[in-house]
C-alpha cells in the first residue's frame, strides 16, 4: 500500500506508526523539512503538502534515489493555498512538484559547499507542473519538464545553463539535456539594472530541448535567447525544437526601450547549432540567427512561422527557410509563402503597452476569420497551439494557431412551395424549392405521415406507400453540422389517384 507523507506548516517531529497516523491522518508525518520527506519516500509515493506558507526549502541528492533508470517519481502534491518561499535543489532525482505557489525554483549541480553525497550529481528526471513560479533555473539537468505553469513576473532571468563551477568536479562533464518547457505562460521579465541582460528564457549549452505551446509576453530584450558562454563553451547546442509558441513583442523596461527580437540564436566564433527546428511559431518580432558573430548552423529548419521578420540572409549555410509568412516587406525567401502580410491575430500588444516599463499585456495570437495565414502551407506539425489536429481546412495554417471555424448553430430555412406531380396509384413525385443556409444545405429528408421515407440532396423525391384517403407529406432541410430546418408540409387526398 502506498505510503502518504504529510508536510505540516507548523513544525512537528518525524513520527512513524499509529500515533503519527492519528496525528496527521497519514502513515508518516514530517515537519517543515521537505528534504526529510524526500529521504523517506519510496519511488512512486506521494508527499501531501498541507495548505499554508512553507518556508524556503533545500532538497539534495540522496543515495537511495541514485538510480539513473526510469523510476516512478516521488510526487510533492500541492494544491490551493500551498505556497513555498523558494525551492533550491542539488542533484535532485525522480521528483515531481505540482500545484505550488512558489518563488524561484532551482535545480543545480554543485561540486562544493553542499552535502558531500550531493556533490557533482546532475539533476535527473524532475518535473514542475500546474504551479505558479517566479523563475526557473537549471544547471546541467537531464530529463527536466516544466508544464502548464505560470512563470513570472521577475527581475531574475529564467535559465537553462551549464554549470559555471570551476572547482574541478563532475558538474561540467555533461551538458543540460532533454529539457522541456510546454504549455507555460511566461511573462513580465524585466532587468533590475542597466547592466543586466534580461529575457524570459536564456538557454546555453543544451543538447536536447523542446519549447512547445508556450506564451512568452512582456519580456525585456528577448523572449528566448540562446548563447554559448562560460562553462557552456565546452558544449555545442543541438537537438532543439521550438514549435507552436506565441512569442510576444519585447517590452520596455526602466533601463531600455522596447526590443525588436523575439528569438535570438547568438554566440561567438566556434558556437554551433545542430539539428535546430523553429516551426509554426507566431512571433510579433524578429527571428534572429547571428551568423554575423561567427555562429555556425547545421541541419537548421525555419519553417511555417508567422513573424515580423528574420535576420535577412535567405542563403545562410546550413539553414533552410520555407513556408514562412512575414509581416515586413522584402522578407520572403525563395521557399517562403509571402511577406508584407497582416498577422490576422485576435489581440496584440498596443504601442503604449510596449513602451511602458511596467505593463504586463496579455496576448492572443489565434487567427481571426479571413486571415492570410489560413490554409496557406503544404506542411506543418500534427497539432497546433491548442493541441487541435492539423490541418483543419484544405491546407496547414501558418503560425501557431490552426484556425477553427466557429461552430455552426444556425439551421437552414424551411423548404417552400411543395407540389406533387406524376400521380400513380400508390405514389407521387414530391418537389419543393431549395432552402438557404449560411454554410450550405447538405440535404433534405422527406416524411410520409411522420415516417422517414427519403433522404436526398435533390429538390424532389418519389413518395411511395400512398393507400389511405389522405396523407401528410413533410420536408426538412439539414446542414453539415446537423442543424435542421422547420418542416414544410402538404396534405394530399384520395383524388391524386388516376
Amino acid at each position: 500500500m502506498k505510503t502518504l507523507i504529510a508536510l505540516t506548516v507548523a513544525a512537528v517531529a518525524l513520527m512513524v506508526g499509529g500515533a503519527s497516523a492519528q496525528t496527521c491522518g497519514f502513515d508518516v508525518c514530517v515537519g517543515q523539512s521537505w528534504q526529510a520527506a524526500y529521504a523517506v519516500a519510496d519511488y512512486g509515493e506521494e508527499v501531501t503538502l498541507e495548505p499554508g506558507s512553507h518556508p524556503a526549502q533545500s532538497l539534495n541528492f540522496v543515495t537511495a534515489k541514485a538510480s539513473e533508470a526510469d523510476e516512478p517519481n516521488v510526487v510533492f502534491q500541492g494544491g490551493p493555498g500551498v505556497s513555498v518561499a523558494g525551492l533550491t535543489t542539488y542533484g535532485l532525482r525522480h521528483v515531481t512538484f505540482t500545484g505550488l505557489d512558489a518563488g524561484d525554483v532551482v535545480f543545480e549541480c554543485e561540486d562544493t559547499g553542499i552535502p558531500v553525497e550531493a556533490r557533482g550529481q546532475h539533476p535527473l528526471d524532475v518535473a514542475v507542473l500546474d504551479s505558479k513560479l517566479r523563475t526557473t533555473r537549471s544547471e546541467n539537468a537531464s530529463s527536466l519538464l516544466f508544464a502548464r505553469n505560470e512563470i513570472g513576473p521577475s527581475s531574475t532571468v529564467n535559465k537553462v545553463n551549464a554549470s559555471a563551477d570551476s572547482n574541478g568536479g563532475n558538474c561540467t562533464d555533461e551538458p543540460p539535456s532533454n529539457i522541456v518547457y510546454e504549455d507555460n505562460d511566461i511573462h513580465n521579465f524585466r532587468e533590475s539594472s542597466a547592466a543586466s541582460h534580461m529575457e524570459c528564457l536564456f538557454v546555453e549549452g543544451v543538447q536536447g530541448l523542446v519549447i512547445r505551446r508556450n506564451i512568452f509576453r512582456a519580456c525585456s530584450v528577448f523572449d528566448l535567447f540562446f548563447k554559448r558562454q562560460g562553462a557552456a563553451a565546452a558544449f555545442g547546442m543541438s537537438g532543439i525544437l521550438i514549435e507552436n509558441n506565441m512569442l510576444g513583442h519585447p517590452v520596455a523596461s526602466a533601463f531600455r526601450t522596447a526590443g525588436s527580437t523575439a528569438l535570438s540564436f547568438s554566440g561567438a566564433t566556434g558556437t554551433t547549432y545542430a539539428n535546430l527546428t523553429v516551426r509554426n511559431n507566431s512571433a510579433n518580432a524578429q527571428i534572429l540567427l547571428r551568423d554575423d558573430l561567427g555562429v555556425a548552423f547545421t541541419n537548421t529548419l525555419i519553417e511555417g512561422n508567422l513573424a515580423l521578420q528574420h535576420s535577412g540572409d535567405c542563403l545562410l549555410l546550413g539553414v533552410t527557410m520555407r513556408n514562412n509568412g512575414w509581416f515586413n516587406p522584402g522578407q520572403a525567401c525563395a521557399a517562403d509563402l509571402g511577406d508584407n502580410q497582416v498577422s490576422g491575430w485576435a489581440d496584440v500588444e498596443t504601442q503604449a503597452e510596449l513602451d511602458s516599463p511596467t505593463s504586463d499585456p496579455t496576448i492572443d495570437y489565434h487567427l481571426s476569420a479571413g486571415a492570410w495565414a489560413i490554409d496557406r502551407s503544404p506542411a506543418g506539425p500534427v497539432q497546433d497551439f491548442d493541441q487541435q489536429a492539423r490541418p483543419i481546412g484544405s491546407a496547414f495554417d501558418v503560425g501557431a494557431d490552426e484556425w477553427m471555424p466557429p461552430l455552426d448553430t444556425s439551421p437552414p430555412s424551411a423548404p417552400s412551395a411543395l407540389v406533387i406531380s406524376d400521380p400513380q396509384f400508390s405514389s407521387v413525385l414530391l418537389s419543393w424549392q431549395a432552402s438557404s443556409d449560411d454554410r450550405g444545405v447538405a440535404g433534405y429528408r422527406v416524411y410520409l405521415d411522420g415516417a422517414l421515407v427519403a433522404d436526398s440532396s435533390a429538390l424532389s423525391s418519389l413518395v411511395p406507400g400512398l393507400a389511405a384517403e389522405q396523407h401528410g407529406l413533410e420536408v426538412e432541410a439539414y446542414d453539415a453540422a446537423g442543424n435542421v430546418s422547420p418542416r414544410a408540409s402538404l396534405t394530399v387526398f384520395r383524388s391524386w389517384r388516376t
